[in-house]
């Protein structure tokens, strides 16, 4: 992985071979295959790791934030998403760069989903929910777009603030 963010640094996702990325990282190709099928999957790990520790059952202090005292909700959780996000914003930029933008967001829309389902309670609301969820997940991510646009200046408190103004009352509760 150490590899693929040196080569992101000169060239966008697109353009980069899996050849280029197994010689950077000084590997056989086979060593690569063995752990990932193609170039997309190894961003689809980068995104994971990123993604994966907000939805741990067993949350720690970090030097950044810390959400292990409260109790998770999606507000919370989202939170603590941009916090993520913001410690990795050097690699998120390079990864922004060509078709590699498109790609972290469809990973990041689906952790998203996840996020949104968990927390949600679609009973009260009087739209399909498979709508409702594209509209939140959607609204999401042109949001932290927005931000990364903006160079991650706003705390992930205040972004999620302005999300939450945006939606109808109590969603995020």
């Amino acid at each position: 992985m150490k590899a693929f963010y040196e080569l992101l640094e000169t060239k966008d996702f697109d353009r980069i071979t899996v050849l280029e990325i197994v010689q950077k990282a000084k590997v056989g190709r086979s060593t690569f295959y063995d752990h990932f099928e193609a170039k997309e999957l190894l961003l689809k790990k980068v995104c994971s790791e990123i993604f994966e520790h907000v939805f741990s059952k067993e949350l720690t202090a970090e030097n950044s934030h810390d959400f292990s005292e409260t109790k998770p909700n999606l507000k919370q959780s989202l939170i603590h998403l941009l916090y993520h996000l913001k410690e990795q914003k050097d690699q998120i930029n390079l990864l922004f760069r060509g078709n590699g933008k498109d790609l972290f967001i469809r990973y990041f829309n689906a952790y998203e989903a996840i996020l949104f389902q968990k927390y949600i309670s679609f009973e009260n609301i009087q739209l399909p929910k498979d709508l409702v969820l594209y509209f939140l997940i959607s609204g999401f991510s042109s949001m932290v777009i927005w931000w990364f646009e903006k160079d991650c200046q706003l705390n992930p408190v205040q972004v999620i603030q302005y999300y939450e103004r945006m939606l109808p009352e109590s969603i995020l509760c």
